[in-house]
């Protein structure tokens, strides 16, 4: 993209601002970013903003970083760089979340693909059993998010084309 994803601005806006306008999300919401980037264009909006204290390690760092720092046990994730996507899919996702109690995380499994294919950052934690998965393959220097999903505590959820388009953030037109 050019540069850090968090200073990027669409329609004269900042990218956070547009993120978390769409969203109208009814909880708290965290900004982590990566050491260096404190306080990009939008970081006001959010209830909280931490550092992800790591470098380099990539998201399933960041994804610890989040679940240490949430304000409440759900967590749902989601990248910067999707500022289209709307309520609807992560209201879907944290209702998942809450179908699966005993779940570590719940994660959504692209529609159309064979093999299947993980949508790794649009994703529902439950933060005390989150940190220990995701604390437990860091240190075994496994830092590929989708591989979560080998583990019994994470539940792939199929998500339908409709659903997985409104994830992306594109636009739904009916005939």
């Amino acid at each position: 993209m050019g540069g850090p994803k968090g200073v990027l601005a669409l329609d004269g806006r900042p990218i956070l601002e547009r993120l978390l306008n769409r969203l109208v999300w009814p909880g708290p919401t965290l900004l982590v970013r990566a050491l260096g980037r404190e306080h990009p264009p939008g970081w006001r909006l959010f209830t909280n903003e931490v550092t992800d204290p790591v470098v380099g390690v990539g998201p399933l760092r960041g994804i610890l970083t989040a679940v240490e720092n949430a304000s409440t046990n759900e967590v749902v994730v989601l990248p910067i760089d999707i500022p289209n996507v709307t309520p609807a899919p992560l209201a879907w996702l944290a209702a998942r979340l809450r179908d699966h109690p005993a779940a570590a995380a719940v994660m959504v499994e692209q529609p159309g693909h064979a093999p299947s294919r993980i949508e790794p950052l649009h994703a529902g934690f439950r933060a005390p059993t989150a940190q220990t998965l995701v604390r437990t393959r860091l240190g075994d220097g496994q830092l590929a998010l989708h591989r979560l999903t080998e583990s019994s505590e994470v539940v792939v959820v199929p998500v339908s084309s409709v659903l997985a388009k409104q994830f992306l953030g594109q636009p739904q037109h009916t005939i």
